[in-house]
């Protein structure tokens, strides 16, 4: 349907503005000439089409009822596939017609698609006029939507979500298209957080302080999301026994006993239990915290990982029997364990770019460590250091003589996407720093084997 295509639309079309307008013409050509983006609707009459369709609609509704609602005709060699004879009598469909009861033919979406050509239909250059870029310049009667305009007209075209795709979209390259976003309506994403704090540097503080409400909306809704996920990961685990205090995990067999007394039998000679004494399992003792040391590369081939280990580090600092400290660093290192607790202050404070030494921020957390043989590690980097690598790898070999857990993470995302300097990683591995590209729950389950939960 139409709004099934207009709702990936934007999707697709940031997937092909990676090709030049050059090649996307190109594209459009090729496509044209094998047939795929021309519609056929120009050599046809669209009542006697939609007539045809109604009645296919309606054959295939009278067969069903015979044959059964499971009955797949393209599947029935009776019906035509694999028998040449069976079809030759028949014309052959027109593939590139425009799809019953929509508006977009096949040509217009092609060309939607690739952001080139002229679509034929009317509804197909307002959806083309919608999506161009907005106005530079606010508007005057008869001379161009203003870019608020051009966002309600947007709205009414495709609807408020896809509006706001378009219009993040559109911001990588407007920033002050930013404003239009509605913080409750947008789509929290870790992509989208990442592109407003990139144009930072190019907004002024006043514009900054307009977009606070979205910013904070993006970084509740991906905690809230993240910690569901990785919280379970993160329980502690059973011991022998129960106890009293409510911790979420039912003990069944104990609530049981202590509520025998109070079984009784229902209307239809069923057992049942009025349970007013629950008992929940009990946790395993533990000794004091395990320190966690965070340490968050923020050179400039960082940004995308910085957003996904904010908000990684601030869940985890929620996590009683983990003290979690979070270290910064380029070439120099800056503790911002004071900030960990709230994500949208720290992803405003850090300040990403610079080079990268890896070796010099391993020995500044080493030299903060209280119970080495209770802490863990964990590097955020791509590896490319620009340090010596004497200095790197004898960082990582003294916190392992300590006792020291390393963990050095290629990616911190939901997606697990690794990008990091091989060779390093390959030394590092070596010296005793496993070297992986996980997603935060995998992280997760990775801190509560090591601490042996």
């Amino acid at each position: 349907s139409d709004d099934a295509f207009l709702a990936r639309l934007p999707a697709l079309r940031a997937g092909f503005r990676v090709l030049g307008d050059r090649d996307r013409d190109r594209l459009l050509l090729l496509l044209e000439e094998a047939g795929v983006a021309t519609a056929d609707v120009d050599r046809h009459d669209p009542l006697e089409h939609a007539a045809h369709v109604e009645l296919d609609r309606e054959a295939m509704a009278a067969v069903q009822r015979k044959m059964g609602p499971s009955f797949d005709p393209a599947a029935d060699p009776a019906c035509g596939r694999g028998d040449t004879n069976a079809r030759a009598d028949r014309p052959e469909p027109r593939r590139w017609a425009t799809p019953p009861g929509a508006r977009l033919s096949v040509e217009d979406r092609v060309q939607l698609v690739l952001g080139r050509g002229a679509p034929r239909s009317v509804f197909g250059r307002a959806v083309a006029a919608a999506f161009e870029d907005p106005p530079l310049t606010a508007g005057r009667e008869g001379v161009a939507l203003n870019t608020r305009e051009w966002a309600e007209a947007l709205d009414r075209l495709v609807g408020s979500e896809i509006r706001h795709e378009v219009i993040a979209e559109r911001a990588r390259e407007r920033p002050d298209l930013l404003a239009l976003l509605d913080p409750r309506a947008v789509r929290p994403s870790a992509d989208l957080l990442a592109q407003i704090l990139d144009l930072r540097g190019s907004l002024g503080e006043g514009a900054m302080a307009k977009l606070r409400p979205l910013i904070r909306r993006v970084v509740d809704a991906l905690t809230e999301a993240l910690a569901t996920e990785v919280q379970p990961a993160l329980r502690g685990t059973r011991a022998a026994g129960w106890s009293q205090r409510d911790n979420g995990r039912l003990h069944l067999k104990r609530t049981v006993e202590r509520n025998l007394r109070t079984a009784y039998r229902d209307a239809e000679g069923t057992v049942r239990l009025a349970p007013t004494r629950i008992a929940f399992e009990a946790l395993a003792r533990r000794a004091p915290p395990w320190e966690v040391s965070v340490l968050l590369d923020v050179s400039g081939s960082m940004e995308p990982s910085v957003v996904h280990t904010a908000v990684m580090a601030a869940v985890l600092a929620g996590v009683p029997w983990l003290d979690l400290r979070l270290f910064a660093f380029s070439t120099e290192v800056i503790e911002m364990t004071d900030v960990v607790h709230d994500p949208l202050e720290l992803l405003l404070s850090v300040q990403i770019g610079g080079g990268t030494l890896i070796g010099e921020a391993l020995a500044h957390v080493a030299a903060t460590l209280r119970r080495p043989p209770r802490s863990l590690v964990l590097c955020v980097s791509d590896f490319a250091d620009g340090g010596p690598p004497s200095v790197l790898l004898g960082a990582v070999r003294a916190l392992r003589s300590s006792g020291v857990q390393l963990l050095g993470l290629a990616s911190l995302d939901g997606k697990g996407g690794a990008r990091y300097d091989v060779a390093t990683a390959e030394r590092l591995v070596a010296a005793g720093m496993p070297i992986a590209a996980l997603s935060p729950d995998q992280v997760a389950r990775w801190i509560k084997e090591k601490v042996q939960l």
